[in-house]
């Protein structure tokens, strides 16, 4: 199920994610039901991000695979502000852009049986995503705290561990999956906008996926699926106080398909669109695995 042994295979593709964020505050009291002394700020963030990723897979053994992952990333944010207060309002655009290595992924996977006895097939796995790419920590920002530049990595380094099951039952393929990833923490050590950000320790998370690949001929095959991650909140501490974010909830359904151009070669498309409030809009990968 893994790449032939002294074999490798290399994936060049391109990644698009677009994700758009509303929010409305307010910051005043209320006098009476309908009258409001404050002020009303409303923001609308719109950041798309685009990466050129070069993949490469090595077969280590007939069940052992090792896997190296290098994105640049290329990312612009545009956001909106509309202030209404006591002394009228206020619009404000912001945008800022920026280009550069992201964090380079590590991976290794095993196979663990071989299927028999009509069993499903059980790959194990475990990744590691170095924080190569500018974290939201290292990036450019004015005296109030407002980014200058955008963030291209995590800025932390993580470790993801699972397995997924493989059911073959021809012409489709059953998957699925089960992953939890652990952030280490780290020490920031810096003042932003006024306040000194300590340690901060980053949400961890646990991904599960559900599917299937239909095979409709030796050439043509399509998936379906669905992805959700339940994100754990972050503690952080500024000025020595502990704040705590919420957890979040990202779901997307998940569409494939892929195409054999030669024998050692496919044409992939993969569509990922939120179903959640926290889920990107819309995440496309197109790919071109060739196997050596």
């Amino acid at each position: 199920m893994l790449t032939p042994p002294q074999h490798f295979i290399l994936t060049p593709s391109i990644e698009y994610t677009q994700a758009t964020a509303n929010r409305l505050v307010y910051e005043g009291v209320v006098i009476v039901p309908g009258i409001n002394l404050g002020e009303v700020t409303a923001s609308t963030d719109d950041r798309s991000i685009s990466s050129l990723v070069a993949d490469v897979r090595y077969g280590i053994t007939d069940r052992l695979e090792a896997e190296v992952r290098v994105p640049l990333m290329f990312s612009d944010d545009r956001a909106t502000v509309l202030s209404q207060g006591p002394q009228g309002s206020a619009t404000q655009s912001i945008y800022i852009s920026g280009k550069g290595l992201g964090d380079i992924n590590l991976g290794a996977r095993y196979q663990i049986n071989d299927g028999a006895d009509d069993w499903p097939i059980f790959i194990g796995n475990v990744r590691t995503n170095i924080d190569t790419g500018i974290g939201p920590f290292d990036i450019k920002r004015n005296p109030a705290g407002i980014a200058e530049s955008v963030a291209l990595g995590s800025g932390f380094l993580g470790v993801q561990a699972g397995f997924s099951m493989l059911k073959i039952t021809d012409p489709a393929v059953l998957y699925a999956s089960l992953n939890y990833v652990y952030q280490v923490p780290k020490d920031i050590n810096q003042t932003i906008g006024g306040v000194y950000v300590g340690n901060v320790d980053p949400s961890n998370s646990i991904n599960a996926t559900l599917g299937f690949g239909f095979a409709v001929n030796p050439d043509f095959s399509f998936s379906f699926g669905y992805a959700h991650s339940y994100v754990f909140p972050q503690l952080t501490y500024l000025g020595g106080t502990p704040q705590t974010t919420t957890s979040l909830e990202v779901g997307t359904l998940n569409f494939g398909m892929a195409y054999r151009v030669r024998q050692n070669m496919s044409l992939n498309a993969n569509f990922q669109f939120g179903v959640t409030a926290d889920a990107p809009n819309m995440y496309m990968i197109i790919s071109l695995p060739t196997s050596y």
